[in-house]
C-alpha cells in the first residue's frame, strides 16, 4: 500500500482534527485523505471477512478501495462538478423537507384519541335505509326540491332528474360507507325524512331516509385499530387539504385565461414571455409551462384551460411553496436532513465523476473487439457477430478499472493520504 504513513502508538487517543464538522479523534478513524476520514465505523461497513479469507490482504483491498472512492470525490469537487448536480440535490432537498413539513403539520396532528375511536364504534350499532338523488344541474335544486316538499314520490323525482344509474334505489348503508358531509346528514335524519340539498364538488345530493336498523356491533378489541386507521387518515386528508388551501390563498395566484385559452388552441401563436399565472412571489409564463411539460412528454395532455390550469397549480403547490414554507421552518438545516443531503451530494458528485473522469474516457473499437474474441477462444462459445455486445462490455469493464487505477494514482501523488495503521490492526 503507497501511502503517507503517520505512526500514532500512543497518540492515537490523543490526536484529533476537526473534519466535515464535527471532532473525530484518530482513535475513531483509519484513514485520513486530505480533508476527509475514513471512521472504522465507515471502514466496517466494507469490511466484511470470512473464515478462510486472509483478514490482512481484506484490510488492505477494502481501506484501498475506500481511499480511492475519497480522492476521486475529493477530485470532483475540485473540478466543480457540483454545479452539475446542483438541480438534482435542490429536488432531493425539496423531497426531504417537504416529506418532514407533512409529518409535522399533519401526522403529528392526526393524532386520533380514544373517546374517538370509542364514538365512532358506538355509531356501528345503527344502520340507515335511504335513497339519495344526485343531480348535476344545480340551476333545478329549487325546483325540485319545492316538489318533494310538496309530497311529490322522491324516487319518481329522482328518475326525472338525477343521471346516476344507482340513484332512485333503497340502499342500506353502515356508518363509515359515505363521504362524511353526506353521512351526518343521513344519520340525523329520521325515518321519511328528506334532507336539504347538500353541495359536493360540481353536483348538489338530497337524501331520503327510509328506515333505521339496529345490528349487533363488532367486538371492540378487534375493530379498534381499524377505526384508529381509518380515522387517522380522514384527519390526515382534512388537514392536509386545509393546509394546501392555506398555502395558496397567500400565494394569491391569478391566471391570465386569455394566454391559457390561446395555448390551448394555437400554441405556436403564443409568445414564450406571455405570462400565464402571476403569483405572489412571482409569476409562470409560457416557456416555463413548456420546458417543464415537454420535458415529462406530457405537453400532448393539456386541452383544456382547466388542465393547464391545474397543472400550474400543483406546480406552485408542490415544487414551490411547499418547500419555501419548509425552509421557513429551518427543517433543511435539521442534522438528519443535512446529513442525508451530504451523502446524495456526495452519492451523485461520484456518479457524475465516474461518468466524465472513467466512462467517458473509455472506447472500444471494433478491431479491439474482433483481436479480444480470438484472445480468449475458450471463453465466447458463440459467433462473434452474435456475442459482440457481450465482448465490448468486457473490454470496457477491463478498461475501465486500469483508468480507475491510473486516476487513483496521480491523485494520491497529488492528496495527502494518512493511515492510522495501529487503529486498522485492532479491527477485528
Amino acid at each position: 500500500m503507497k501511502y503517507n504513513i503517520l505512526s500514532v502508538g500512543i497518540f492515537a487517543t490523543i490526536i484529533c482534527g476537526y473534519v466535515n464538522g464535527e471532532v473525530i479523534t484518530s482513535g475513531e478513524e483509519v484513514a485520513r485523505v486530505g480533508n476527509y476520514t475514513i471512521s472504522v465505523d465507515e471502514f466496517k461497513k466494507q469490511y466484511r471477512p470470512k473464515a478462510e479469507q486472509n483478514v490482512d490482504s481484506l484490510k488492505e483491498v477494502t481501506l484501498d478501495k475506500l481511499i480511492g472512492e475519497k480522492l476521486m470525490l475529493i477530485d470532483a469537487y475540485t473540478q466543480g462538478y457540483l454545479k452539475d448536480v446542483e438541480q438534482e440535490l435542490e429536488k432531493f432537498k425539496n423531497r426531504l423537507t417537504v416529506g418532514k413539513l407533512y409529518e409535522r403539520a399533519v401526522v403529528e396532528r392526526a393524532k386520533i384519541s380514544p373517546w374517538e375511536v370509542r364514538k365512532w364504534w358506538w355509531k356501528l350499532g345503527t344502520e340507515v335505509k335511504l335513497s339519495e338523488m344526485i343531480v348535476k344541474d344545480t340551476s333545478e335544486i329549487k325546483n325540485i326540491y319545492k316538489e318533494l316538499r310538496e309530497g311529490k314520490d322522491f324516487i319518481e323525482v329522482t328518475r326525472e332528474y338525477s343521471r346516476c344509474s344507482s340513484c332512485g334505489k333503497v340502499k342500506q348503508v353502515k356508518w363509515g360507507e359515505m363521504a362524511p358531509e353526506l353521512e351526518k346528514v343521513a344519520f340525523s335524519l329520521n325515518p321519511g325524512e328528506v334532507s336539504r340539498p347538500i353541495y359536493r364538488g360540481n353536483s348538489c345530493y338530497i337524501l331520503k331516509v327510509y328506515g333505521r336498523i339496529k345490528v349487533e356491533k363488532p367486538e371492540f378489541a378487534k375493530e379498534k385499530e381499524k377505526i384508529e386507521g381509518r380515522l387517522s387518515g380522514k384527519k390526515q386528508s382534512n388537514l392536509s387539504t386545509g393546509y394546501l388551501e392555506h398555502l395558496r390563498k397567500i400565494a394569491h395566484p391569478r391566471y391570465n385565461i386569455k394566454i391559457i385559452e390561446k395555448l390551448v388552441k394555437s400554441p405556436d401563436t403564443v409568445a414564450g414571455n406571455e405570462v400565464i399565472m402571476n403569483w405572489t412571489g412571482g409569476k409562470f409564463t409560457v416557456s416555463d409551462f413548456l420546458e417543464e411539460t415537454e420535458r415529462g412528454g406530457a405537453i400532448g395532455q393539456f386541452t383544456t384551460v382547466e388542465s393547464i390550469k391545474t397543472w400550474i397549480l400543483n406546480k406552485l403547490t408542490y415544487d414551490i411553496l411547499l418547500p419555501i414554507e419548509a425552509s421557513r421552518h429551518g427543517l433543511d438545516r435539521m442534522p438528519d436532513i443535512k446529513k442525508q443531503l451530504k451523502e446524495r451530494e456526495e452519492m451523485l458528485l461520484m456518479r457524475k465523476y465516474n461518468t466524465e473522469e472513467i466512462d467517458g474516457k473509455v472506447s472500444v473499437t471494433d478491431e479491439e473487439c474482433r483481436d479480444y474474441y480470438k484472445k480468449y477462444p475458450d471463453k465466447y462459445k458463440a459467433k462473434f457477430e452474435q456475442i459482440k455486445s457481450r465482448v465490448e462490455w468486457d473490454i470496457k469493464r477491463e478498461k475501465k478499472e486500469k483508468r480507475e487505477e491510473e486516476v487513483i494514482k496521480n491523485l494520491r501523488d497529488r492528496i495527502n493520504v494518512v493511515v492510522y495503521e495501529e487503529n486498522l490492526k485492532e479491527i477485528e
